[in-house]
Order: C-alpha cells, then sequence, then structure tokens
C-alpha cells in the first residue's frame, strides 16, 4: 500500500500545486481587547467567483514572456509545449493556466538558497562524529558528505533533474486534462467522457512506465507502476482521478492568485478613501490595530507525536516513568504474544541502541544539540503544555488530523463526517478508504459535510498552509501531497519551502513596520486634512499605497503547519527506534524545524503578541506480533458451508488497487463490509436485513444469531471471540440506540476461555459505566506515569463519585463527560469511556470495532501502530506557547487534561477574542482557555 500510495502521489500529487500566491470571557483573553481585525472584516468583502486579477498590458507581457523561457527548460514532447505556449494568449485560459505555471515554476523548483539549511548540515556541526554515541547513523540517516540527505553539486543537480522531469509530467497532464478539452469552463465541474479519460489515461500509462523505467528492473515500485500501466481498470480509475483533480485545483489556483490581487486593491482603495475623509476617517484605527493589536498564531500540528514520549525524553530530572515502563516492555515482549498469533515480526527494521543508550545514562541525555527546543519548551512553559492530550478514538490519522486542524467534531451539524480512515457510508452506499487516489477527494467530502477551517473562519486574515491536505480557504498554500510525497527522498523538502517562506515574509514585516512608523510620524501634521501642507499629504498617500501593496506579503496572522514524519517512519521502525528519537531521528528534526519557525517570529519583532500551539493526532504503539482477524473470522464460515458475500474496502496487500472515484458502485447485497487500516481496529458492517432495515445496524442480540443471505445464520458473537482470541483488546458494538444524544454500547474480551462484558450508557453528556471485568482499566492509576499524593487523592474522589457511587437508575449520579476525562487522566486509558461513549454517534463506524492488544498488529507486517486504544496511541500531544499564555494561564500548572481538538478553538478564541461554545457553528470542542478553569474548579471540588 505504501508503494501504491508512492505511485499515486507521482502521477496526481503534483497537479495539485496550489497557487503561491465576545462573550463575557472576553476580558480573561491575552492582549485584551483585542478586536479580531473587525476593520480587516470591513474591507476585505468578495463576490465569488473573483474575476482575474487586474495585470497591466506590460506586466503580462513580461510574465508571459519568463514563462515560455520557462518551459523551455522542462523536458516536454513538442506538440504539449506547442499547445501550451499558444494557450498562453487564449483569453479563457490565460485565467488559470498563468497562476499555474507562475506557482510551478516560481515555488516547488530548487535554488542554492533553499539548499543552505538543513537539518542535516545541522547535525553535521552538532554532532561531527557519527560514532560518538550509539544511534546517530540509521536507514534515515548516515555521514557520507555526498547522496544521504544531499549535498554537493552532483546530488542538487540530480535533484533539479528529477523535479524538472515532474513538473514535465504535471503540465503534460494538465495538457490533457484541460487545453485540449473544448468543454472546459473554470470552477465546473466536468463531463467525464469517454473521450477525455481515453486521452488522459493515455499520458497517465506513459508516465506509469517511465516510473517503471526510472525505478529499475527489480524495483518494487518498478513492479507496481507495471502492474497498473497494464491494467486499463486502473489506469481508468488514475484518469479518472486526475481530471477531478486538475480541475478542483485549477479553480483553486486561480482564486489564490486572483485573490492576492483584489485584496491589495481592496486595502489601497479603502485606506485612501478613508483618508479623503475629514480627520482622515479610520484610517489611524487600522493602524492602530494592525500595528499594536495585531495578533499572531501558528499551529502545529504532527503527525504521530506522543505526549510522553517528548516530555520524558527531555526531563534533566525525575523519574522518567514512562520510558522506563517502555524499556521493560520491549525487553519482554514474549509476554504480548496472543495464542491466535504464530507470525512475530519482532526485530523487523527495528534498531533500538539510542534507547538502550538513554537507559544507561538514566534516560538523561543532556545535550545542547539533542530536543533544546522542547527541553526549553517543557521548563519554561509548564502552564501550557497539557498533562495528558488524548487523540479521539479510533487514533486514526484520517479522523485525528482534521479534528486538530479544525476543532470540528466528527458527527453532527458542520461535523468533518470522518469517524475512521476507512467506512461504509450507508446513506451513499459507498466505502471509502482514505488512502491511494481517494486522499484526493478528502477536502471535498469534509467540506459536504459543513467543517469549517480556521482559514474558513477567518476569511479577512491572510492564511498560509505549509503541507496540510485538508484545510480549506487559505490565502496560500504549500501543497501537502507534493511535500509529503517528496520529503521521504529529499528530506526537509517541505519544511524549506516554508520557512523561506515565512523568512521573506518576516522582512517584510519588519519593512512594514517601518512604513507605519513614517506614517505616524505624519499624523500631528495631517490630523485636519485642509490645513495639512499638500507634500505631506501626497507623501501620506505613497505610504498608504505602500502599506497595502506588502501588508500581504508580511507575516499572516496564521500559520497551519503538518509535519508528517514521526508518524510516517514509525510505522515502519518502532516509535523507539533510532530513526524516531536519536540525535539524527525525525523528534530531533521536528525541534530543529520548530526552533527554527519561532525565531523568524523574534527577528520580526512580533513574538510577545503570537501564540504558537502544538497538537499531535495520535501516538505509536511498538507491535511484536502479526495477525489477520480477517482470515481467522472468516475462513471457519467459509468451511462450514457458508456462502457470504463479503466485500473488503481495504486493497489486499498482494493485489494493489486503485479506486475509480467516479465510478462507485453499492454495497447494498454484501453480507458484510470489512474495513482495516495497516495495524489498527478492524471494523465490520452486518446488516438487520437487505431490504428496508439495510441501513440498520444490529445490536448485540441480533448478532447472536444474525441471517445471511444464503439462509444459514451464525452467532457472530461466539465466532469473532473463539477466532481471534488473545489478539483482542476488547470488541465494542451495539447493546442498544445510539446517536448524538444517547449511546449504549458493550464491551466484550474472552480471556482464559471466559467472556468478560462492560457497558457503557450516555445520556447526553453524563456518562455511567459498569463492568463484569474492567476492560478500560479505570479501577488502576496508570503505571506510565508518577502520581504525586494529591493527584491519588484526587483521583480516589473521582473514582468513587463516577464508578462506585453511580447508580444506572439515577440520571443525576452519573458523572459529565468533564469528570469522566479528568478521571481517565489518571489512567492508561485516557479517554477510554468519554470517547467510546461517542463511537456509535453516526451510522459510519460500522456494527462491530476489534480493538487489537498491546502489542499486536492486525493485517499488517508494520512495528508501530495506531488505531488500538494502549495508552501510547490514546497520548497526544497538546499545548501552546508563547508571551500571551503567561497572560491567560495565572497558576504555575498545566491543564489536566485536553483532546487535540481543543488547539483549533483556542487560536480561534485568541486571535478573534470571540468565545467558542461547544455545539454551536460546528465547533465540537472547548478551547484551553476554558478548559482550565474549568477543570481547576472540578478539581477544587
Amino acid at each position: 500500500m505504501r508503494r501504491t500510495l508512492l505511485i499515486c502521489y507521482l502521477l496526481i500529487s503534483f497537479l495539485t500545486l496550489s497557487c503561491q500566491k465576545a462573550s463575557r470571557e472576553i476580558a480573561s483573553l491575552p492582549l485584551s481587547p483585542g478586536k479580531g481585525g473587525e476593520l480587516q472584516g470591513q474591507i476585505y468583502k468578495y463576490k465569488w467567483p473573483l474575476s482575474f486579477p487586474p495585470i497591466n498590458f506590460y506586466a503580462m507581457w513580461k510574465i508571459k514572456k519568463k514563462l515560455r523561457k520557462f518551459l523551455k527548460t522542462l523536458p516536454l514532447e513538442k506538440g504539449v509545449h506547442k499547445r501550451m505556449v499558444k494557450h498562453l494568449n487564449h483569453k479563457n485560459l490565460k485565467k488559470h493556466m498563468v497562476p499555474f505555471l507562475l506557482a510551478v515554476r516560481g515555488f516547488y523548483l530548487p535554488s542554492k538558497e533553499k539548499a543552505s539549511k538543513t537539518f542535516k548540515k545541522h547535525i553535521m556541526e552538532a554532532f561531527p562524529n557519527s560514532k560518538v554515541i550509539p544511534g546517530l547513523e540509521h536507514s534515515l540517516f548516515n555521514y557520507q558528505k555526498q547522496g544521504g540527505e544531499g549535498s554537493g553539486s552532483g546530488a542538487a543537480e540530480k535533484k533539479k533533474e528529477m523535479t524538472a522531469a515532474l513538473i514535465a509530467a504535471v503540465v503534460t497532464l494538465y495538457d490533457a486534462v484541460i487545453i485540449q478539452d473544448k468543454n472546459f469552463r473554470l470552477g465546473k465541474r466536468p463531463v467525464v467522457s469517454g473521450e477525455l479519460l481515453k486521452r488522459v489515461g493515455k499520458v497517465a500509462k506513459k508516465l506509469l512506465l517511465e516510473v517503471a523505467a526510472r525505478f529499475g528492473d527489480e524495483s518494487a515500485t518498478s513492479r507496481l507502476a507495471n502492474f497498473f500501466a497494464n491494467d486499463p481498470g486502473q489506469v481508468r480509475a488514475l484518469a479518472s482521478t486526475a481530471v477531478d483533480v486538475i480541475h478542483k485545483y485549477a479553480y483553486e489556483i486561480h482564486h489564490m492568485f486572483a485573490l492576492s490581487f483584489h485584496r491589495k486593491a481592496k486595502l489601497k482603495n479603502w485606506l485612501l478613501k478613508e483618508f479623503s475623509k475629514p480627520e482622515q476617517g479610520k484610517v489611524w484605527q487600522y493602524l492602530e490595530e494592525v500595528s499594536r493589536q495585531q495578533r499572531f498564531a501558528v499551529h502545529y500540528v504532527v503527525d504521530g507525536l506522543q505526549g510522553h514520549l517528548i516530555r520524558e525524553l527531555t526531563e534533566v530530572s525525575g523519574g522518567h516513568h514512562f520510558l522506563n515502563r517502555v524499556y521493560r516492555e520491549n525487553a519482554i515482549h514474549s509476554k504480548f504474544k496472543p495464542l491466535a498469533s504464530e507470525k512475530p515480526n519482532v526485530g523487523k527494521k527495528r534498531d533500538t541502541s539510542f534507547f538502550t543508550f538513554l537507559k544507561d545514562e538514566g534516560f538523561v541525555y543532556s545535550h545542547k544539540s539533542y530536543l533544546p527546543f522542547f527541553k526549553k519548551l517543557f521548563q519554561e512553559n509548564p502552564e501550557g503544555m497539557v498533562k495528558q492530550g488524548i487523540s479521539t478514538t479510533p487514533t486514526l490519522s484520517g479522523r485525528n488530523i482534521p479534528v486538530a486542524q479544525s476543532g470540528a467534531p466528527v458527527y453532527g451539524e458542520k461535523s468533518t463526517g470522518l469517524p475512521n480512515f476507512n467506512f461504509l457510508d450507508r446513506e451513499s452506499e459507498h466505502g471509502h478508504f482514505w488512502l491511494g487516489n481517494e486522499a484526493f477527494s478528502l477536502s471535498r467530502y469534509i467540506k459536504k459535510n459543513g467543517a469549517k477551517s480556521l482559514f474558513e473562519r477567518m476569511p479577512h486574515f491572510y492564511g498560509l498552509n505549509c503541507s496540510s491536505v485538508y484545510m480549506e480557504g487559505q490565502n496560500l498554500k504549500i501543497d501537502g501531497y507534493l511535500t509529503v510525497t517528496l520529503g521521504e527522498k529529499k528530506r526537509d523538502y517541505g519544511e524549506i519551502l516554508c520557512y523561506f517562506e515565512l523568512k521573506k515574509r518576516a522582512e517584510n514585516y519588519v519593512k512594514l513596520k517601518k512604513l507605519y512608523r513614517e506614517l505616524e510620524q505624519l499624523k500631528g501634521k495631517l490630523k485636519n486634512r485642509r490645513k495639512a501642507p499638500s507634500l505631506k499629504r501626497a507623501k501620506a498617500r505613497r505610504l498608504l499605497k505602500k502599506i497595502s501593496k506588502l501588508t500581504d506579503e508580511s507575516l499572516p496572522p496564521y500559520v497551519l503547519i503538518y509535519n508528517a514524519w514521526p508518524d510516517h517512519f514509525s510505522h515502519y521502525t518502532g516509535p523507539f527506534a533510532n530513526e524516531v528519537i536519536s540525535p539524527t531521528g525525525e523528534l530531533n528534526r521536528l525541534d530543529f524545524w520548530l526552533g527554527e519557525f519561532e525565531e523568524l517570529y523574534k527577528k520580526a519583532g512580533v513574538y510577545e503578541q503570537t501564540l504558537f500551539a502544538i497538537a499531535g493526532d495520535h501516538g505509536l504503539s511498538p507491535t511484536f506480533y502479526q495477525t489477520d482477524p480477517i482470515d481467522l473470522i472468516f475462513t471457519p464460515l467459509k468451511k462450514q458451508g457458508y456462502q457470504l458475500k463479503i466485500k473488503r474496502l481495504t486493497a489486499d496487500p498482494n493485489d494493489p488497487s486503485i479506486v475509480d472515484i467516479n465510478n462507485r458502485q453499492s454495497l447494498r447485497g454484501k453480507d458484510v463490509v470489512i474495513g482495516v487500516t495497516a495495524g489498527a481496529n478492524l471494523v465490520l458492517d452486518f446488516f438487520r436485513d437487505h431490504g428496508k432495515n439495510w441501513k440498520t445496524h444490529p445490536y448485540y442480540d441480533e448478532l447472536l444469531s444474525l441471517k445471511f443471505q444464503d439462509g444459514k445464520s451464525a452467532n457472530m458473537i461466539e465466532t469473532i471471540l473463539s477466532s481471534v482470541g488473545e489478539s483482542l483488546d476488547y470488541m465494542v458494538l451495539r447493546e442498544g440506540p445510539c446517536d448524538l444524544e444517547k449511546a449504549h454500547i458493550r464491551l466484550m474480551k474472552r480471556n482464559d476461555g471466559k467472556d468478560h462484558s462492560a457497558f457503557i450508557k450516555r445520556a447526553g453528556n453524563k456518562i455511567f459505566y459498569r463492568f463484569q471485568k474492567d476492560l478500560l482499566g479505570i479501577s488502576e492509576l496508570s503505571n506510565y506515569k508518577y502520581h504525586s499524593s494529591k493527584e491519588k487523592a484526587q483521583y480516589q474522589k473521582l473514582l468513587n463519585k463516577c464508578l462506585h457511587q453511580a447508580n444506572e437508575s439515577n440520571l443525576n449520579s452519573w458523572c459529565d463527560e468533564d469528570q469522566w476525562m479528568l478521571l481517565e487522566s489518571f489512567t492508561s486509558r485516557p479517554g477510554g469511556v468519554t470517547q467510546l461513549a461517542h463511537l456509535y454517534d453516526g451510522s459510519k463506524a460500522g456494527t462491530i470495532n476489534l480493538f487489537p492488544a498491546q502489542g499486536v498488529a492486525y493485517n499488517t507486517k508494520k512495528i508501530g501502530r495506531h488505531g488500538g486504544e494502549h495508552f501510547h496511541e490514546k497520548d497526544a500531544i497538546v499545548g501552546i506557547w508563547g508571551a500571551p499564555v503567561k497572560k491567560v494561564f495565572k497558576v504555575p500548572y498545566s491543564i489536566k487534561t485536553a483532546i487535540n481538538g481543543s488547539i483549533a478553538p483556542t487560536i480561534y478564541e485568541y486571535l478573534m477574542s470571540k468565545d467558542v461554545e461547544v455545539g454551536r457553528d460546528g465547533w465540537g470542542y472547548p478551547s484551553l482557555f476554558k478548559l482550565q478553569k474549568k477543570q481547576e474548579k472540578l478539581l477544587k471540588d
């Protein structure tokens, strides 16, 4: 599947190149009374779609001259080159061709300046000797002067050639999809005709064969590319996706390109108009807002960043309970072997020599270049870093990244609608698997469900998106499909693009501040417009024009930065391998770039006004054994004579495929639909019947005797429990009706031949939990962290209230979700009860969810997993820092617990000075500002 993604990205992701070009509590927010850009909101108002930007004839002539020269540098076929040059002058096509070509020419091509700053260069200076400690060299880092991460003119030239070839492929597909399509209309979804698919498919097949040739006959990537190229169905599916993606991004690129011109024009016209009024109208109010009250926010979302792991790696003292526990578990991994598994994957690509070195050092490594940013962050900002961050259930990126970025709920009004990486949508009757080429329709799916990005919530603020693939509404986007695809081989690729864009803008902000000061010096002389000297008025107008031109070229008020690498490589090496935790690993690479980004804000002089925030979508748990529950469950049924109609949403690893997203088939008529992602939870969809109740999930008692289409019935509860054995942590299913307002679910596990059950009831935000066996570990303190005597007392009080004193028949005795979250934060299952109580808020979460036991990987050979409910996977980092934090949190301790979705509303409240209310306008989670006060009160009570 990993190589399937690579093929898809190589052929399609480069098509997505984006144009580079309160209420009562408001007073408690930092830097009050911020206006949230009220005047800016009045200035920037648009009618969609925007027309082509007003570029004068001379400027357009110069642009087209540069683009013709640029096209000559690409290895294009003669026919493609001729059509592209010809259509630069076409009145209907230049409005999207010009932005598209300017984007690929000016932004994604490598340069000497961009090659001057890399993590490898930093490491070679900090650790010149690769032998000084174990684990400095590994599969992602070597000390060779040439090659490796790339240095020297030869490597740079090779990368330049590769990039040029890829851009040529993009232009070729662009030509096939748009230039040769006589029916193309900007912003209108095309009719995907057979002729169009044939033309695009021909190009796609040729590119696949070129990929195969580039990687060599013996390469697995080459074999996969040849497989796709020689399968007409797969070529058609790629062509169909390419058509959709090209059209979507042609419009998006045009809009962002035009928006930059229109914003500048709007600001200039407004400033000059207001300046012409007596007393200069609102000009001085605007300058006060943007020069003194303007707030900034940088929003990091890091895939696979675990809170306790990074916290304890940075501690210079303390018991290191988490790391000691993890080290012991790795040493005695045989205890995790389930009876149902005979497939160990111990040691596969797993090198933990640096982890062993840390153990010998007492888990204290004080080198100044090892995680210096995080060390400073945890030591100097204790109040901003949440003690127990939580990933929502299941802990999958397809679900949690949109949550962490937008703060939207998974279900309900204006939600993301993404409960998992793969699911059956019973309303549309289609199955979704958000990997491969289907990932390109993720944004469309989220938008259809109504979730809003922070860019869309704050349209008057200029927004920069670095590498996120989900969010809509940004003014400037560094494409995430591209940076993730190339970033594995061209290390730091996306980070470098983002850094140098922000560096340029930080320098522009310094220039902008100088213009503000010059204008302010004229203020006294310009106060009475009629009496002001004409030369002073003329100078003021020139300054206002410069300000309007430079404003959107300076630091954006909101920046979103996505980093994929802790997750990306932990899957293949394990989360505690050298590739992840050593000084040359991905955590230290992340630390390096966090420090570099923050330094830009300090140099620009806006650090005191900037809120920095970070959210992990999940952590990762190591796996030592693997099993395939699909085979274990359904093979015995087939042997017993059941003629089941089974649909597996994921591609079979031995039979890779690409989804034709424009030609989906209804899944009605299947006995079971199976969704599973590597190492994660297994989702089974069953049906009450195949008539009017097809959309309804069967409950527990119905699954005891489930009737299939062949006329036979089976006890699916017994079948599953007897098949998967001790590889199962627990399975979850509906005991009764579940929706946004209520839930009644059952958890089950078989241990030593005995079945154990636990039950969760929810009414609104009140939750009741009872059990025969405590499958969620609520009755025990976590052994992954230290608890003070005060914390133990707090835990015991919450345990008594929520568990022992609660009466199922008395709703008033049940704890609410805030109390349960606090209780769970003391345990090894943070968010266990509260998250499972919402698992079945909608129908897309499946009928039965199977979560793998600790140390076990379902359906994969990967040695790092997320999607189970183990502590490591739930333990996502959540925190904020910067000068504004000190002005909000008045006590020197951190928030006890928070879901990763709380970061987005925290940023919104800071930038907008407006309250967020959960359940209104698509907000699914409270801000950290609110949580800190609420939890402080709850713990006191």
